[in-house]
């Protein structure tokens, strides 16, 4: 997880843009049981510095990881609206909605998404989008895997990930 800001210039003096103007920066690399609590952090630093109140979540290279993280992720850009839908092969249908847990629901957010974005990556930028939270960048279209794996956890401490719906 990397946060920042990107401040910019204000075109004059080189004194910056106001911490009003600055725009926050997370990046999100996997989607593992660090994940949400990380980005938590990261924002409420950025807030902290006054770059929280325009975002870019870059999603590049993101080939997914825990399911379960992906959708909290959702459930804190998102009051409201669905994050994914599941259907098995036996027409079993799973719905995955934000909660009103959000802690930033409004301010301005932009994901960056490319040809390695997959996954549980994708459940979350494809929520964004559907729900009008999020613009959409990126000049590739995403990988398009739409597999959602659960991870088992073995005795010796390792996983093996299983996929348990398309």
């Amino acid at each position: 997880m990397a946060a920042g800001d990107s401040g910019g210039g204000d075109g004059g003096g080189g004194q910056g843009a106001p911490a009003a103007q600055q725009l926050g920066y997370i990046r999100v690399t996997t989607f593992s049981s660090n994940t949400v609590p990380a980005f938590q952090e990261a924002l409420k630093d950025l807030q902290q510095q006054g770059a929280g109140q325009r975002l870019v979540l870059d999603l590049r290279n993101n080939g997914g990881g825990l399911f379960p993280a992906g959708v909290q992720l959702g459930k804190l850009l998102l009051d409201r609206g669905d994050i994914v839908l599941i259907a098995d092969s036996g027409g079993v249908r799973d719905i995955y909605s934000a909660d009103g847990t959000a802690i930033d629901a409004r301010s301005p957010l932009a994901v960056l998404v490319n040809r390695g974005t997959a996954s549980a990556s994708e459940v979350l930028a494809g929520a964004l989008k559907d729900n009008r939270r999020a613009s959409i960048v990126g000049s590739e279209n995403t990988f398009g895997k739409g597999l959602i794996q659960t991870v088992v956890d073995l005795s010796d401490g390792s996983g093996v990930a299983i996929t348990v719906a398309r």
